[in-house]
């Protein structure tokens, strides 16, 4: 199914059209999840509450952008959302020691098995430097495109771009890579 067709089939609140909008647009939503908040139990709980928030409001979509530029802004407010709610968090308790691991999908361990120094580096920038990179060299969006969608001005954009950058270096010098 096209765009056209998927949101035609949500506002008709037909669930061929959420089946078309997953199959369409689930994994790439998870990849970017995953990538900006580094935790593949959030990153599909992330993915999962945008496509659930996409079909609840796809009334309000107005195709001023194309249907996976809406989906990402509304992962890229619940991730901030995120963020905001783990910086708040302060555990008191003590935890037992002993912890319950799941392993994750085989994607995503031999991607964190095989990360490259830059891959590496780039985990560690602040959340709104990551953004930025991603967005412009994972998306190929465009500054001032980054800058609509962030909701920020386009000289905001090549700041924080400008500084990651030379975050990335000087930790890629640090570890001998570049």
């Amino acid at each position: 199914m096209e765009d056209p067709e998927i949101i035609a089939a949500l506002k008709a609140g037909r669930d061929e059209g959420a089946r078309a909008l997953v199959q369409a647009y689930g994994d790439r939503l998870l990849r970017s999840a995953y990538l900006l908040c580094d935790n593949l139990a959030d990153a599909q709980e992330l993915a999962q509450e945008t496509l659930v928030q996409a079909v609840k409001s796809v009334q309000r979509f107005r195709g001023d952008a194309s249907l996976y530029t809406w989906l990402y802004g509304i992962l890229l407010n619940l991730i901030r959302s995120h963020h905001r709610r783990k910086k708040l968090m302060k555990w008191t308790a003590t935890f037992p020691t002993a912890q319950i691991s799941y392993p994750p999908e085989a994607v995503f361990e031999a991607a964190d098995k095989n990360l490259t120094p830059l891959a590496q580096a780039l985990r560690m920038l602040p959340i709104h430097y990551r953004e930025v990179m991603l967005l412009h060299f994972y998306e190929g969006l465009t500054q001032e495109e980054i800058g609509q969608r962030l909701r920020i001005p386009a000289s905001t954009v090549r700041t924080r771009m400008g500084r990651a950058l030379s975050l990335l270096r000087k930790s890629l010098k640090k570890d001998g890579t570049f």
